[in-house]
């Protein structure tokens, strides 16, 4: 989780260097969950809604896990996420990806 951490951390500096769009707007979509299982950035969970939270998710997903940590991920040029590690039931660790571009961004604009 330490080298999730510091790939955070170098992905964020470098991420002020490069032009960030917003991301899509959501403000006339219907609060829920949508895009895909968090398994990766690809397959990013996207949460619409004030009551829509992450940990709410993970829970309704993986009952009986515990979210261990969160970092901000923000690749170079791209959208920003937030991943999750989460320790499962059976004691394994995975990492749940967020999409947290747009949102009050695209709300506000």
């Amino acid at each position: 989780m330490r080298t999730l951490f510091f790939v955070a951390i170098i992905c964020c500096s470098l991420a002020g260097c490069s032009t960030q769009d917003a991301g899509p707007d959501y403000s006339r979509t219907k609060p829920g969950y949508y895009g895909g299982d968090g398994s990766s950035q690809e397959q990013a969970v996207i949460a619409v809604g004030i009551d829509q939270s992450a940990y709410a998710w993970i829970a309704q997903k993986y009952p009986g896990s515990t979210v261990l940590d969160q970092a901000l991920v923000v690749p170079p040029g791209k959208k920003r996420y937030d991943v999750y590690g989460v320790r499962l039931r059976n004691g394994k660790v995975i990492q749940v990806w967020f999409l947290i571009s747009g949102g009050i961004d695209a709300l506000i604009r």
